[in-house]
């Protein structure tokens, strides 16, 4: 599982989309989601990568970070895994 924390007080949260990169390969999108956590399922081994980007009930979309906000590394059938919390 991929857990997350959003909030925006004006207008509220409609959908957070999480994105992936494996071995530094380009991001990605897994999709957008309305709840914490993301249930992700590893396709590959390797180093995985993962950053969210918000979106609130106004349209506003969340920059991109520079860097990722969590990260795993999978060696081993592929599988469901988990990362630390993001923001």
């Amino acid at each position: 599982d991929v857990p997350y924390a959003a909030s925006d007080v004006t207008s509220g949260v409609a959908s957070v989309e999480l994105f992936f990169q494996i071995d530094g390969g380009g991001y990605s999108s897994y999709g957008s989601f309305a709840s914490s956590p993301i249930s992700f399922t590893a396709t590959a081994n390797g180093f995985y990568e993962f950053y969210t980007v918000a979106t609130d009930g106004a349209g506003n979309v969340e920059a991109a970070p520079g860097t990722a906000d969590a990260s795993t590394t999978v060696d081993g059938p592929p599988t469901v895994c988990s990362v630390p919390s993001m923001r």
